[in-house]
């Protein structure tokens, strides 16, 4: 069950390894504290199982997740350019449905049966009928 929230807002959710989220963790704050001097955010943390979905961000690993948010008004180019470097130095793999900017070739080896997921899709949907822009780019792009 999702939280309702009423304030609008961007984000980045990153999952990493749960022995590598503390030390991500307290570099995602000191740069927010240290270079982002006008961000306010809310971060979230969590630990979440191990599961056995071909592209799930916690396939065959137990997570820590670690999300950053800015108010839809405001600039979220800090995530891109202070968060994300950390999350994907940790090992991180991003939420499919939030902000990143990875590409397939970043993604491929981030997700193990990332090739046998996009051949399932391929067969299912030769036409690429059911990929919206972002998918395009990441599917597409083979």
């Amino acid at each position: 069950m999702s939280n309702e929230r009423p304030v609008r807002f961007k984000e980045m959710e990153y999952h990493v390894p749960i022995e590598r989220q503390v030390e991500a963790l307290r570099e995602v704050v000191r740069r927010i504290e240290s270079q982002a001097h006008d961000v306010f955010v809310p971060i979230e943390a969590r630990i979440i199982a191990p599961d056995d979905a071909w592209l799930s961000p916690f396939y065959q690993r137990e997570s820590g997740s670690i999300a950053v948010h800015a108010y839809y008004k405001d600039s979220h180019q800090f995530m891109f350019d202070l968060i994300e470097p950390v999350l994907r130095e940790a090992g991180g793999r991003p939420h499919w449905g939030k902000l990143h900017s990875l590409s397939r070739q970043e993604l491929q080896p981030l997700y193990p049966m990332f090739a046998q997921a996009d051949a399932v899709r391929r067969r299912l949907d030769p036409l690429g009928r059911m990929l919206n822009p972002f998918l395009h780019r990441i599917f597409d792009a083979a």
